[in-house]
């Protein structure tokens, strides 16, 4: 498990906060459809945001009483690999563990049922390209 510096757990922990009082009062479609909760994080290259969002998405994990549905977006497939590898079983695939990880594409039916652990999906922006 990498160990995060002292301003990589704040903004962790202030991005889980934020989703934590989005939960408490979302925005709403409708009467019956939240709008999902949304998070962007722009920093330097080499700062380690990866490491940062995948801590936050495990602190969010944590304060949820079922297993969280994540879909990760990047802009560029090498980024989306590097994550991907990263996340499943490289460098911070401690840091996320109780989640299993997949590219969007290959997500099954049987995944999305699947109820003992989080799933952290994978996709570039262009997969939603009309």
């Amino acid at each position: 498990m990498m160990d995060l510096f002292k301003f990589q757990e704040q903004a962790s922990s202030q991005i889980a906060s934020r989703f934590t009082d989005y939960v408490s009062n979302p925005l709403m479609v409708d009467r019956f459809t939240t709008v999902p909760f949304l998070q962007t994080l722009a920093s330097i290259t080499g700062s380690g945001k990866t490491l940062v969002l995948a801590d936050t998405v495990s602190q969010i994990r944590d304060r949820l009483p079922v297993q969280p549905i994540v879909l990760w977006v990047s802009k560029g497939k090498i980024v989306v690999a590097q994550t991907y590898a990263n996340l499943s079983s490289g460098r911070y695939a401690d840091n996320i563990a109780g989640f299993a990880v997949k590219p969007l594409l290959q997500v099954a039916p049987s995944d999305i049922e699947d109820t003992t652990k989080g799933l952290l999906l994978v996709a570039t922006v262009g997969k939603f390209a009309v």
